[in-house]
């Protein structure tokens, strides 16, 4: 396998010996899978962990299912929507506009572009009220 580039910078990244095991709730399969880091920039760690069915907007913007990122949107979801009536619907629309919206736009530049600076502001709020940017695993809840 090819090394994955930094979302960040576009450096190629280096394994950082770690590994990564990842519960999918759909089909309640376990996937395990290497960690990197980008030498460069230091700043993003993903896994080479590929999602078939999980092709989501945060997933499409910052090239994993598993950094630090969507790690935090994943807490969010977990820990805060689900909680609530509304937050389970908002939590299926967004399953249903994000997934599409991804199937058609998510190998535009253009696409990845708009949604970053909104995703990283969501993202910056989350982490300055707690939510924890560390590995995550969907069945951590």
């Amino acid at each position: 396998m090819v090394n994955p580039s930094c979302p960040q910078c576009g450096h190629p990244m280096e394994q950082t010996g770690e590994s990564i095991t990842s519960y999918n709730p759909y089909d309640k399969s376990t996937e395990t899978g290497n960690m990197y880091k980008c030498p460069k920039c230091g700043k993003h760690r993903v896994a080479d962990i590929q999602r078939k069915e999980r092709c989501y907007i945060a997933t499409c913007v910052y090239g994993s299912y598993d950094c630090p990122e969507v790690w935090t949107l994943r807490r969010y979801r977990d820990i805060k929507l689900k909680q609530s009536p509304l937050g389970r619907q908002l939590i299926r629309l967004y399953y249903i506009v994000g997934s599409k919206l991804v199937r058609v736009l998510g190998n535009k530049k253009w696409f990845r572009k708009l949604w970053k600076p909104l995703l990283d502001a969501i993202i910056y709020k989350l982490k300055s009220n707690g939510v924890d940017n560390s590995p995550y695993s969907d069945d951590n809840v």
